[in-house]
């Protein structure tokens, strides 16, 4: 299928490459965004969690995170 942008996709996004913006490296970038997305159902976040199962990273616990539906 084509996106609204005219790219080719097959639906299932998938993280590529990380270019960390600090000194922090992209795995611990990754190990992150993963733990905090790790219960979201949204398609960009389950790609974050395969991203760091890939990579075996271990994930962050976090307490108290709630999603906001529409709300970015």
């Amino acid at each position: 299928a084509f996106d609204e942008t005219g790219t080719l996709t097959i639906g299932r996004p998938r993280v590529i490459d990380i270019l960390p913006a600090t000194e922090t490296t992209a795995d611990e970038v990754i190990r992150i965004a993963a733990s905090l997305e790790a219960r979201s159902e949204h398609p960009l976040a389950k790609a974050l969690v395969a991203a760091a199962e890939d990579r075996r990273l271990q994930l962050v616990t976090f307490e108290n995170v709630q999603a906001v539906t529409g709300h970015g």
